[in-house]
């Protein structure tokens, strides 16, 4: 039995990733990232450890963001409870 590897071309491959990305969307939230880090660079007065140290405290708010949500989701009051429920 051979292997069929034609699945994974490249170009098979690339277009699975683009397939459901809004071209205009992606293109404006690119442009609008880059802007972000063109501002965050000159209001850094172009010293690099100011930009690392808001990239880090922006890498620890992420973090502290998806901890909260994860603690947020054990906790026994936010399940949805059975008697409120639907019902068919």
């Amino acid at each position: 039995m051979a292997l069929d590897t034609a699945f994974l071309s490249p170009r098979r491959l690339a277009a699975g990733l683009v397939e459901g990305i809004d071209g205009p969307l992606f293109t404006l939230a690119l442009a609008l990232s880059a802007l972000g880090l063109v501002t965050l660079y000159s209001a850094s007065y172009e010293i690099p450890a100011r930009l690392r140290n808001r990239r880090r405290r922006a890498k620890f708010a992420e973090l502290a963001r998806r901890a909260g949500r994860r603690v947020y989701g054990l906790l026994p009051w936010t399940k949805p409870s059975a008697s409120l429920a639907h019902s068919p």
